[in-house]
């Protein structure tokens, strides 16, 4: 399970597409975001399309240092955090990297 992100061909914009897991591997995640609280109340009802004014908020937040620690979700306890080892640091650098990459291209 996981959010599948596409951007539509228009005006000869190449297509693109991101996923983002539901589990400790989400890029959101590590930031503190939400698909379902934090993008599902800002898509367009009726398109189901991010505006440009929340494409812009969201490469903010996704643009910001990683935090010190990672939140990681517990079936039985709720969610703890703990700090992140070095191989998940450069996991989620790749990851954030494409995921701007990916936020920008409907902005150009």
């Amino acid at each position: 399970m996981g959010a599948d992100i596409y951007i539509k061909k228009i005006q000869n914009q190449p297509e693109g597409y991101f996923r983002d897991p539901y589990n400790p591997s989400s890029i959101m995640w590590v930031y503190g975001l939400s698909w379902w609280i934090d993008i599902g109340p800002r898509l367009n009802e009726e398109t189901g399309i991010l505006p440009v004014e929340d494409i812009k908020w969201l490469l903010e937040q996704i643009q910001q240092p990683f935090p010190e620690r990672m939140k990681i979700p517990e079936h039985t306890t709720g969610v703890k955090f703990r700090p992140m080892t070095e191989k998940e640091k450069g996991f989620f650098e790749k990851r954030q990297k494409g995921f701007v990459k990916f936020l920008e291209k409907p902005l150009n």
